[in-house]
């Protein structure tokens, strides 16, 4: 009988740590959800579009002194 509450106590504490385990994970995805939502928003190549923005606008800059 002692065995089965010392393996008992050994599975109730490997319970808690796969429940934190799977929260951690859990919290991960979100952030890295988050992440991914943001990235769509901006755009695909959002910063080669604002190189390419100020580099339009250095361009325009020189046209209109000449």
């Amino acid at each position: 009988m002692s065995a089965l509450v010392v393996e008992l106590s050994q599975l109730k504490h490997e319970l808690e740590e796969m429940t934190a385990l799977v929260s951690q994970k859990e919290a991960e995805i979100a952030l890295l959800k988050a992440q991914l939502a943001k990235a769509q928003m901006e755009g695909p190549g959002s910063a080669e579009v604002s190189e390419l923005k100020a580099k339009n606008e250095e361009l325009l800059a020189q046209i209109a002194e000449l």
